[in-house]
């Protein structure tokens, strides 16, 4: 969605984006499935992870938003798609990595560190 604003501000830019976020409600079922097959790996700390994954999300949209104005008053809008863009693509990179670190364990042998 970031490349879109990037190319070209106008009418059918913001109702493309705003197509696009209508679609998040979408996501949720897929999002409780993931949460409960991650607390699968620690059956004894089941809340506790299910809990972190909720902080997390609640905290990126707390500060998320704060954040993208900080960035868009201070440096403009492309600076703030910008580290979208770069967020988005740490996060895929980092999901590819997590995956496949989870797939070499199998949920009865995981250890999680209560520390992370």
């Amino acid at each position: 969605r970031s490349f879109i604003f990037l190319r070209r501000i106008g009418r059918v830019s913001w109702w493309a984006n705003w197509r696009m976020t209508w679609g998040k409600a979408a996501f949720r079922p897929a999002w409780g499935a993931i949460m409960a097959h991650v607390s699968d790996y620690a059956p004894q700390r089941r809340a506790q992870t299910m809990s972190w994954m909720l902080l997390g999300e609640d905290a990126g949209a707390i500060v998320g938003p704060i954040v993208a104005g900080l960035l868009w008053t201070t440096w403009g809008l492309p600076v703030m798609l910008g580290a979208r863009v770069v967020l988005a693509i740490g996060t895929e990179l980092y999901t590819v990595y997590l995956t496949r670190s989870l797939e070499r364990q199998t949920p009865s042998t995981a250890i999680v560190d209560s520390n992370h």
